[in-house]
């Protein structure tokens, strides 16, 4: 699969997370399903609904196949039909099993997508901020060196607090194992940005 990381895509991503509630990528993505495969997008298309649609559509069959075995586990206790009901019984819980395997085939893809969607942002935002990044180390070494003459000084030593937990934060956005983690450091990233820029 291949998927095309855009400049408006990440500012959506940031945008999406700084705003009052928390985004998720699972509640954003669209499945395609047929017998033979699962497609994944951001996009929907005519033939394509949320992924978490599909999975909570598959749960209520799941559990209302579930409650049909219990049902007709009432009758073949008391010993009515037994031999039908077992049948019967026995094509259920098959079923069950069956949309229980979608379910976790559309969760596997899911996940698969968002691990590929990450590793892509992760890669993209790593070769974007290349430079800025070694802007940060270039200036925190003679920081460093001013230290050690000016200790007294409370300016230098939150400059090299601050640079420091940049590029602590920068080294985490680009090994964040999920989503979640990386907005979070998104978050931190910006929030240092801002306070190097007012310094």
């Amino acid at each position: 699969m291949k998927y095309s990381i855009k400049i408006a895509l990440l500012l959506l991503i940031i945008g999406l997370f700084i705003s009052k509630s928390f985004w998720y990528l699972e509640e954003n993505l669209y499945c395609t399903i047929t017998s033979q495969s699962i497609r994944v997008s951001t996009q929907k298309s005519d033939d394509s609904n949320k992924c978490t649609e599909y999975i909570q559509s598959l749960e209520y069959l799941i559990k209302a196949e579930y409650k049909d075995v219990q049902k007709i586990q009432v009758y073949i206790d008391k010993k009515k039909d037994i031999e039908y009901r077992q049948t019967l019984q026995n094509f259920k819980k098959e079923k069950i099993y069956d949309l229980q395997a979608i379910r976790l085939w559309v969760i596997e893809n899911m996940k698969l997508f968002e691990d590929n969607f990450l590793k892509k942002t992760q890669e993209y935002l790593q070769k974007k901020l290349e430079k800025y990044y070694t802007s940060l180390t270039k200036k925190i070494a003679p920081l460093q060196q001013l230290w050690t003459w000016y200790q007294f000084s409370p300016y230098i030593q939150r400059q090299i607090t601050l640079i420091t937990s940049q590029i602590n934060t920068l080294n985490t956005i680009y090994t964040a194992p999920d989503i979640p983690t990386f907005l979070k450091w998104i978050k931190d990233y910006l929030y240092f940005k801002k306070l190097l820029e007012w310094n």
